[in-house]
């Protein structure tokens, strides 16, 4: 009778650390979707920079060092976006994503800056409808990060509590790490022409 019982309670603990298990990798799965709906926004924003800097291209008739600075942002933001999204849980990749989209951030407000200094380029109707577009894409972005913080906020919420803080120990799982949005991205954006 002991050893039935002694059984019983060691499948009960095996069938409990397996379901606390399953829930956590169901959990870890939702926070890396949302990252790759973030990711697939971030891309949509960065195939509208390329135009975007042909039209001023096309009225000052040079390369300028805001258009330059602005592609090469781009390129560094698309680089770092399918590192992070090719493995969502590396820190350094992840941290690099960050920097590169403050830096993005930065070379668009510089870029708008520029634009809106310019007086053919402040009523260019093609300028203000792709600067229109980036403006809706990034709220779009804005929202999709938002979904993921919150999804690795419930992961990491139970990788805290019990059992979660038990398979965390048994199997070194880490703490998935928040997107800042307010710091480093999608703020103090303004619109040309509006």
């Amino acid at each position: 009778m002991d050893n039935f019982l002694l059984i019983f309670i060691i499948i009960g603990l095996l069938g409990f650390l397996i379901t606390a298990y399953s829930q956590l990798l169901g959990l870890r799965h939702r926070f890396k979707n949302a990252f790759s709906l973030a990711i697939f926004e971030l891309h949509k924003r960065y195939n509208l920079i390329p135009p975007l800097t042909v039209i001023v291209q096309s009225y000052i008739s040079r390369e300028n060092s805001v258009t330059t600075s602005l592609n090469n942002a781009c390129d560094r933001a698309i680089l770092a976006a399918v590192a992070a999204d090719t493995y969502p849980g590396d820190k350094q990749l992840f941290d690099r994503l960050i920097d590169a989209e403050a830096a993005m951030q930065n070379a668009l407000n510089e870029f708008y800056e520029f634009t809106e200094n310019e007086p053919n380029l402040k009523t260019d109707s093609q300028l203000i409808q792709q600067i229109d577009e980036i403006s809706r894409t990034e709220k779009k972005i804005s929202t999709s990060l938002q979904t993921f913080n919150e999804a690795v906020m419930i992961y990491n919420e139970h990788l805290e509590r019990f059992p979660g803080s038990l398979i965390t120990l048994l199997f070194r799982i880490r703490e998935a790490q928040l997107f800042d949005v307010d710091s480093h991205i999608l703020c103090n954006t303004t619109n040309t022409g509006n």
